[in-house]
């Protein structure tokens, strides 16, 4: 299996995490980084997301190699993982195991990062839109949603007009499940008022 600098990797990170200061969207591509700089621990999946550790498991790093081992040495290698010194923050010989996502989410940062000029972000808007939690269900056959404006400057000022929108799910919707339904209904409303508002 590949393997990289774990002290290298460590530095990369770093930088990473503070250009995702500037742009947070990069954020969830870190996690091939995370994931990678800790595969070497063991006790882990084939996608380094780590195992329970109070229940023996079929499938455990064993020197470095990921693969199926039988009860006994499950229990021997749960046993060895206890008596590893907590206080060790690198791996041995340097080198840390990469883990499948990882080449993903490099093309992913790789796309993010291949403009020449780096891209603008508004952190001091002219127009500001407030958000609050009101009417809205989408948890059986059907869904609706009202949505309410305020001046952004004071909520005791009055209020625009109340838009809503209902309606019946189709099959495909009513076979998924209710949380599906549920943020479907809130981005459909988002989109919704983000188009009557650009006309």
């Amino acid at each position: 299996k590949e393997k990289l600098d774990h002290k290298e990797l460590l530095s990369d990170r770093g930088f990473l995490v503070y250009v995702t200061r500037a742009y947070p969207g990069m954020v969830p591509y870190l996690k091939g980084f995370h994931l990678t700089i800790e595969m070497w621990r063991g006790n882990r999946d084939a996608d380094d997301w780590k195992l329970p550790s109070r229940q023996l498991q079929s499938t455990v790093m064993v020197d470095n190699y990921l693969g199926p081992i039988d009860d006994e040495e499950a229990e021997l290698s749960y046993l060895m993982r206890k008596r590893v010194d907590p206080t060790l923050r690198a791996p041995s010989s340097g080198l840390t195991p990469i883990v499948p996502r990882l080449l993903d989410d490099l093309k992913a940062l790789h796309s993010l990062t291949r403009s020449p000029l780096p891209p603008l972000r508004i952190v001091r808007p002219i127009k500001i839109i407030q958000v609050l939690y009101g009417f809205g269900d989408a948890s059986g056959k059907g869904f609706g949603s009202t949505v309410q404006a305020f001046p952004a400057h004071s909520l005791s000022a009055p209020a625009g007009k109340l838009n809503y929108r209902v309606g019946v799910w189709g099959s495909d919707e009513e076979s998924e499940s209710s949380n599906y339904r549920e943020l479907a209904n809130l981005v459909l409303t988002v989109e919704e008022e983000a188009a009557t508002a650009a006309h």
